[in-house]
C-alpha cells in the first residue's frame, strides 16, 4: 500500500479511515488492498452497529465503491 500510495496510485490509510467513518459507520475489522488490471482497489470489511460484518471495495484513488 506505501508504494501505491507514494505513486499518487492511493489515498492514505488516514485519509481512507476519515472517509469509511464519515461514509460507512462500523468498526474497522480490516483493510486489504488488490489490484486489478492496473487499478488499486481497498476491500475493506466492517463490524456493523447490528453486529454484521459488512464487505466494501472502493477504489483506492477515488474511493468510490467498486461495482462488481
Amino acid at each position: 500500500a506505501f508504494k501505491a500510495v507514494r505513486k499518487g496510485k492511493a489515498v492514505s490509510l488516514v485519509t481512507l479511515k476519515s472517509h469509511l467513518l464519515t461514509n460507512y459507520p462500523g468498526k474497522i475489522l480490516s483493510v486489504d488492498m488488490r489490484r486489478k488490471s492496473g487499478v488499486y482497489y481497498y476491500q475493506i470489511r466492517l463490524l456493523t452497529a447490528g453486529n454484521r460484518i459488512r464487505s466494501v471495495s472502493l477504489n483506492a484513488l477515488s474511493l468510490k465503491q467498486d461495482q462488481p
